[in-house]
């Protein structure tokens, strides 16, 4: 094939910039034309086509005369003669500079996009080479720049626990099937993450196949998934412990009882007296016990009153230091500024005793605990008509073993400890965990091996200032606890029904009993004489308590209504009532408890 000669057509010339037939048509005249940068290629794939006889396209740029650059899409093939020898080669070329102009806006616009996108965007080679990555994917794995992680092995970024997953993932895409997973990440300053990837195959423009993956961090998601479902655990097992304690509370009821009333028979120092003392005390553990089942299953009747938290705490002080001995020392910053709370002065004093119990089993050679409060903005959403604008924060930490993230991930969990068997019930952290709740607070615990334990408790502000608060009501006075009365009992544990019945006989009241609702109503729609006193269980067959005493009210309007019940403030919240509207005597109780509520109620106007 001659390289002196050939034939241009005039087109040709005009994308050369010059007139036509003023330049000889040779492929030296036209390579001078071809940008220095593109000369080299340009000869190597014609060389190239000439070699091997095949088609050739490709695109370079050309200077011409007046300096202006422009880029040209060539494109053409050899002709050979019979003996197979190139006599010619004919081909095109097509101005595409603006088409490329175009191309580079949309590139540059895209690349914008990409790197604007708060997800990684990664592009992976077939064998798990990094080939390109958007600043957001640099952040998420903590890398400087994208140098550190060009043509590093992907996989060294995963989890060890979710590489096989990961590899799942990537193999899918390479064999041409889009695919989605969820795995961790390490990245380059050992901070773990959760993600989520869709990945497909993808070409780059020189034709290497390869994944294009989009990878969002989805920790928080799965944070907040883990909450709900500690949540939906904490909530079932709390509907077991209440139902249990209910339960429980009815057999201690007669337990406490019946022994109470042996031991008012007996001589204070018969034999028999110091064993029923015995008894009695432990059915009093007993109840202790089922009091924090149903506060962990946030069933216990609660009152909240505005309240100073540094008083409750200053109260709680001196048994602590009694409590966790001489060598811890508790430190206390309480600022005089902060907020009231909605609280209860029992529970927050058993919450600061659960922690520093806790604390003290943590530092066996001593410590400090720090115990701090301080106004903070609210954590969470705020309760419907709740004016209140701040949160209050009640810190406790000390200087302990502290816990791994196994340990902290079940502490609030019902039975759950570290102790060594028959050394506590693992209810403490779940009683401070339901109280906290109850309150409308958070709890929020930061521990490490070696390095102490921290509790943060937020309350929200209350919307009454304490000075506010209601004055307490004055002292009861002495009640002759016997009486002549008729009342109507309505219960459906036989053995708590018949020791009720027999205690309040014996203190010369008229008792009608009845085991179920429907019972009830019959009997006082037949009663010739007048009924003085409804006593009713709350959780009962047919229908509850609550049922009960407004079908009653409807033929006794004006008989006053005493409620018994292990767990009546969850019941009367399903019903719309609240603790208020009705008087409660709160199981297991005693033969002079019982009397006395029942005499006070009777004795108060209606």
């Amino acid at each position: 094939m001659a390289e002196d000669s050939g034939w241009w057509s005039d087109e040709l010339y005009r994308l050369c910039g010059v007139q036509p037939h003023s330049v000889r048509p040779t492929f030296d005249s036209f390579c001078r034309f071809v940008h220095p940068d593109d000369r080299e290629m340009v000869s190597a794939l014609i060389r190239l086509a000439a070699s091997d006889h095949q088609p050739f396209a490709f695109e370079h740029r050309i200077i011409r005369p007046d300096g202006q650059v422009r880029t040209l899409y060539a494109r053409g093939r050899v002709v050979l003669d019979d003996a197979g020898t190139v006599t010619r080669m004919v081909g095109t070329a097509h101005d595409v500079t603006e088409r490329e102009a175009t191309l580079r806006l949309t590139e540059s616009r895209l690349q914008a996009i990409i790197n604007a996108e708060p997800a990684c965007v990664k592009l992976v080679s077939l064998d798990g080479r990094l080939l390109d990555m958007n600043p957001a994917g640099l952040a998420m794995i903590d890398a400087r720049d994208l140098s550190q992680v060009v043509g590093r092995s992907i996989v060294e970024l995963v989890h060890p626990d979710d590489r096989s997953r990961f590899l799942d993932i990537h193999h899918a895409a390479g064999s041409a099937r889009p695919a989605w997973g969820e795995y961790r990440i390490i990245g380059f300053s050992g901070g773990e993450r959760w993600v989520e990837s869709h990945s497909v195959p993808f070409e780059t423009s020189t034709g290497v196949r390869a994944i294009l993956s989009v990878t969002s961090d989805i920790t928080e998601r799965k944070r907040l998934e883990e909450q709900l479902r500690q949540s939906q655990k904490m909530d079932a097992v709390g509907r077991l412990a209440g139902g249990i304690a209910h339960d429980f509370n009815n057999l201690l009821t007669v337990i406490c009882g019946y022994t109470e009333s042996a031991l008012a028979e007996l001589p204070v120092d018969a034999a028999a007296a110091a064993s029923l003392r015995e008894v009695y005390r432990a059915a009093e553990s007993a109840g202790a016990l089922t009091r924090q089942l149903l506060m962990f299953s946030r069933k216990q009747i609660v009152r909240l009153n505005p309240m100073d938290l540094n008083a409750v705490i200053r109260d709680v002080e001196q048994l602590l230091t009694r409590t966790l001995g001489e060598d811890i020392e508790i430190v206390t910053s309480l600022p005089s500024d902060v907020y009231a709370i909605q609280g209860d002065a029992t529970q927050l004093q058993q919450v600061l005793m659960n922690i520093a119990v806790n604390a003290r089993d943590a530092m066996p050679r001593g410590g400090i605990l720090t115990i701090e409060t301080r106004n903070v903005e609210p954590h969470g959403p705020r309760r419907t008509g709740n004016a209140s604008t701040g949160a209050v924060e009640l810190c406790v930490s000390d200087t302990g073993c502290g816990m791994d993230e196994s340990a902290k991930a079940h502490i609030f969990e019902p039975f759950f400890t570290t102790k060594p068997l028959g050394h506590g019930a693992g209810l403490g952290l779940a009683t401070v965990y339901a109280i906290v709740q109850g309150m409308g607070g958070t709890i929020q615990v930061a521990s490490a091996p070696g390095r102490g334990t921290t509790f943060r408790l937020h309350f929200p502000q209350s919307p009454t200032p304490v000075e506010q608060a209601p004055a307490p009501a004055e002292a009861t006075p002495t009640l002759d606890l016997q009486g002549t009365e008729t009342i109507l009992l309505v219960e459906d544990d036989d053995k708590v029904r018949a020791y009720t019945a027999t205690v309040l006989k014996n203190a010369g009241y008229d008792v009608m009993e009845a085991s179920r609702p429907a019972a009830a109503l019959r009997m006082a729609s037949r009663s010739v004489s007048a009924i003085h006193l409804l006593l009713s269980d709350l959780i009962m067959p047919d229908f509850d308590g609550v049922e009960l005493t407004k079908r009653f009210r409807i033929s006794h309007p004006d008989t006053p209504v005493l409620f018994m019940s292990g767990y009546s403030d969850d019941t009367m919240a399903r019903h719309g009532l609240t603790v208020d509207q009705y008087e409660l005597l709160a199981k297991p109780f005693s033969t002079t408890h019982l009397l006395r509520k029942v005499r006070q109620v009777l004795s108060e106007p209606n």
